[in-house]
């Protein structure tokens, strides 16, 4: 066998190792796992890198109660967090059961406590991003 042949099977399984061969799915269903984990663990930080910028705007206003003074996501995340962390404390335990992605929008249904929500995602500059989701429904 030549060298040639010989350094194509390494060359091939590093490719792999380095994630070049990840797929949209698997790219939507780390970015909802790690979504989970980042409210069990009650990491605001985390939850907003995890959104569009459309979703963490969305979060950053909801909280608004008409005044003047405005609030980042990770505040307003951070808050809701602290109310609910009984309720998210098995949100580590997830599990995305379907995952269909059709162009740059995707979906991802989670398992949960006996509940299936379903969770949105975009890709945004290259990254899938959570688009739409519900606290309640965790």
């Amino acid at each position: 066998m030549s060298a040639r042949l010989r350094v194509l099977p390494l060359l091939l399984s590093g490719a792999l190792l380095f994630g070049c061969g990840a797929s949209d799915e698997d790219k939507v269903r780390d970015r909802v796992t790690g979504l989970y984990d980042a409210f069990a663990d009650e990491d605001a930080k985390k939850v907003c890198e995890s959104l569009t910028q459309e979703q963490r705007e969305i979060t950053a206003k909801g909280a608004g109660s008409g005044g003047s003074s405005e609030q980042s996501c990770e505040q307003v995340m951070s808050l809701g967090l602290g109310f609910l962390k009984d309720a998210l404390k098995d949100a580590g335990n997830a599990e995305v059961t379907k995952v269909q992605v059709k162009g740059n929008r995707a979906r991802a249904t989670v398992k949960l406590k006996g509940n299936s929500p379903v969770v949105g995602l975009e890709k945004e500059d290259g990254e899938w991003l959570v688009s739409d989701f519900n606290l309640a429904r965790l």
